[in-house]
């Protein structure tokens, strides 16, 4: 096993960028392959993720791109964060001097039966300590199997007895309560039959009762006198029944006195002996994590037994994740012949649980740890049928599926008996005590433990899967440091392709945007122009027809020309409002349309980011969970207030003072009217032919006028919708912040990707 070397001034990584190179040299790694590897890796990421921003704050220095430099370093620093906690808590919990095996599966898989008899048959320090202890304290104290079989046999004796009388003083008091019931119908039905014939004596009759009784009550007498004598019969049968169940009762009391005695006694005793880790099948038995060191042919390595993680994970979840870091190798230990479950509804399936915890490890090896409880069952030649044995092999597939090379192969053994063969330091009222001697009453210790499959097992710890143990810490060790730095790589992979998918949203919603503001600049031209000939036009043919119902009235040429004179001088101060309240409108109408546009646009690019990148970063299935959010860059109100008063600005030539009547009033001022009667002798002699001449002049100097006022105004239109349009143009730019801002961050992102992917492939 071997770690590339780089020297201090060694470039470990360059990476071409928009035809820049950024170049890192990171500090130098160290050659030996120990726990200081941590801290040098996480000064290298630290350093990478550095060596980026600074990358792009010296190439996009210029605003916008602060937000993209921002948005940036914000997840970069996350991301470089939990690395770093990451790699740190690895080097907490990761062990480089003894080769550690962690005994990991569901609740009640029997690991802690497993160890235990590894723990006895390979001689563990602290087994053969409390063993020791056991022996001496047992020679201190009386044990007497034949006195606890005694007390038991009593005790179950008694009970049997007891229950036995129990049954019959019921069955008694039933039947004696039926017969008193009855009797005392009787009684009751015989006592109305005399009242009632004591009724139909005639009253002389009844007069004699006072003397001489009827024979009916003399026996309704003897009845009552014959019950009270069965009564107390009953009661003296029923005493004599409590009596005996009374002393039954205390007989078992006594037994049962004698067995606390006996516990009492043994109480010293029981936390020393044999087995005293197992489980008793309740869930969350093993909370925390129990490491037994061995030390076998001067070889030492230690295991630890895991909780189970189908309990309550809530409270195991920790001691789990520390155990599994610490480990080199790992058993999945269960009792069931089939391929572990999978999640449904939301819930994650042991399936799942394994691959997520255990898919950094080199070596994981499953144990099919078959439960008996009947010696019969360790007859046969093999511990499993043909059936159990396709079902083993269809769960090989699935883990070899899940865990790829990690995955080594199954062992098939039964702990259970294994470990009755090896306890010695068991007490008489230990139900363990009972099931030993039931197997060994078939077979003797070695030969339970070769059908358990537990020398074979032995031998595997022993010659195989300690051998070359240093190798197997440093191989472990790196690929759990790899496996971190894939995790930051696939965070910063999905984060990178999530932001990139959301561009990909984003940008037909920019062009839209787009399209509207100049579609709208566009139509705002037209409508501004279209006013401008609209009004002017009504306002020329309005003075036309006012002058043509002058000149109707047959007046002079001097008199026709005062009128022109001062229609046209009325004109400068008309035209202002007659066509300055109409552009005005236009204008509140365009500036509304544009915050419409940017408001719209906002909420769009808020639930495009929201749905395609806050939604999907809390959706990653890793360790790398932030609570990241991507800003948009626009501040509506500002960028509609800044745009407001740009617009305003570009049409203050328009709506400013009167602007529209200074126009008219300069044109007015240049253009001088033309009258010019030929003919005149004619028109002297002939009022139509005048008429029509000044109807003429009317046209002709009404035309000149109006033409020179729509042709000025036309063009100071065309220069404001130029400014205008720079300031759509500074506007698009604004509303495209979060593309950039996205783009920059993918690039960043993907910059500091390739940067770690150095490091990782120096890690072999």
């Amino acid at each position: 096993m071997t770690l590339n070397m780089t020297n201090k001034n060694t470039k470990v990584c360059e990476l071409e960028h928009e035809e820049t190179k950024l170049q890192i040299v990171p500090s130098e790694i160290k050659t030996k392959v120990d726990s200081s590897l941590y801290n040098t890796i996480t000064k290298l990421i630290d350093e990478a993720v550095q060596q980026v921003m600074i990358y792009e704050n010296k190439k996009h220095a210029e605003s916008p791109l602060a937000q993209a430099r921002e948005t940036a370093y914000e997840l970069l620093s996350k991301y470089s964060e939990k690395t770093k906690y990451e790699l740190q808590d690895l080097k907490s919990t990761s062990e480089w001097d003894c080769f550690t095996l962690a005994f990991y599966g569901e609740t009640n898989a029997g690991k802690s039966t497993l160890i235990e008899t590894l723990r006895l048959i390979l001689g563990e320090s602290q087994k053969k300590e409390s063993q020791q202890k056991f022996h001496q304290l047992a020679q201190e104290i009386s044990i007497s199997p034949e006195d606890v079989q005694k007390i038991e046999s009593l005790i179950k004796q008694h009970t049997i007895t007891r229950n036995e009388k129990m049954q019959e003083l019921e069955h008694l008091q039933n039947k004696i309560s039926s017969i008193e019931r009855s009797n005392v119908q009787n009684i009751e039905q015989f006592r109305l039959q005399i009242a009632k014939k004591k009724e139909l004596l005639p009253w002389w009759s009844k007069l004699w009762l006072f003397i001489v009784k009827l024979e009916e009550e003399s026996q309704l007498f003897q009845r009552k006198k014959e019950f009270a004598h069965l009564q107390e019969e009953h009661r003296e049968t029923l005493s004599k029944k409590e009596k005996e169940l009374q002393l039954l009762h205390q007989a078992l009391a006594d037994q049962q006195a004698a067995m606390k005695k006996l516990e009492k006694t043994y109480e010293a005793l029981m936390p020393l002996q044999d087995g005293i880790i197992i489980g008793d099948g309740r869930s969350d038995f093993t909370l925390v994590n129990q490491i037994y060191t061995f030390t076998v042919d001067g070889q030492k390595f230690q295991i630890i037994d895991i909780p189970g993680i189908e309990g309550n994970e809530k409270k195991v979840n920790t001691a789990i994740d520390s155990a599994i870091k610490k480990a080199h190798a790992v058993f999945y230990v269960t009792r069931k012949a089939v391929p572990p479950g999978s999640g449904s509804d939301g819930q994650e399936g042991t399936i799942d649980k394994i691959k997520r915890q255990l898919g950094k490890q080199t070596e994981v090896w499953a144990i099919y740890n078959k439960s008996i409880t009947n010696p019969l069952a360790l007859q046969g030649d093999e511990l499993i049928n043909d059936g159990e044995r396709e079902s083993i092999k269809a769960m090989e597939d699935s883990l070899k599926e899940s865990l790829s090379d990690a995955y080594q192969r199954c062992m098939i053994l039964s702990a259970m008996p294994a470990f009755y063969a090896h306890s010695v330091c068991l007490l008489p009222i230990n139900h363990n005590y009972k099931n030993r001697q039931k197997f060994l009453a078939t077979m003797n210790e070695q030969e339970l433990l070769h059908r358990s499959g537990l020398v074979n097992f032995v031998q595997f710890i022993k010659n195989e899967i300690s051998q070359n143990y240093k190798n197997k810490i440093e191989k472990s060790n790196l690929k759990k440091i790899r496996g971190c730095l894939d995790d930051g790589l696939d965070f910063l992979r999905k984060a990178s392709q999530t932001i990139f998918k959301a561009v990909e949203i984003m940008q037909p919603q920019v062009v839209s945007t787009n399209s509207q503001l100049d579609s709208l600049l566009e139509s705002t031209d037209k409508r501004l122009k279209s006013v401008i000939r609209d009004r002017l036009a009504e306002k020329k043919s309005e003075i036309r027809d006012q002058i043509y119902e002058y000149v109707s009235q047959d007046v002079s040429n001097d008199e026709f020309k005062v009128c022109v004179e001062g229609k046209i001088e009325l004109l400068k101060n008309d035209i202002g409002p007659m066509i300055g309240n109409k552009l005005q409108s236009e204008l509140n109408s365009f500036n509304a349309v544009i915050e419409k546009i940017i408001k719209n646009h906002q909420e769009n690019l808020d639930d495009i980011l929201k749905y395609h990148i806050n939604d999907k970063f809390s959706q990653f299935d890793h360790d790398f969970q932030f609570d990241f959010k991507i800003n948009n860059g626009i501040n509506v109100a500002g960028l509609i207030s800044s745009f407001g008063g740009a617009a305003i600005l570009v049409w203050t030539a328009f709506l400013a003072s009167n602007p529209v009547g200074w126009v008219a009033a300069t044109i007015l001022g240049a253009v001088g009217l033309v009258f010019s009667f030929y003919k005149a002798v004619r028109s002297f002699f002939s009022s139509e032919y005048k008429k029509e001449q000044q109807r003429k002049s009317t046209d002709s100097n009404l035309q000149n006028i109006f033409d020179a006022i729509e042709e000025k105004l036309i063009d100071s239109v065309n220069e404001a919708c130029t400014e205008l349009n720079l300031e759509i143009a500074k506007l698009k730019t604004t509303l495209h912040t979060s593309i950039i801002t996205s783009q920059r961050t993918i690039e960043s992102l993907n910059l500091t990707m390739k940067q770690v992917a150095k490091l990782r492939g120096k890690l072999i």
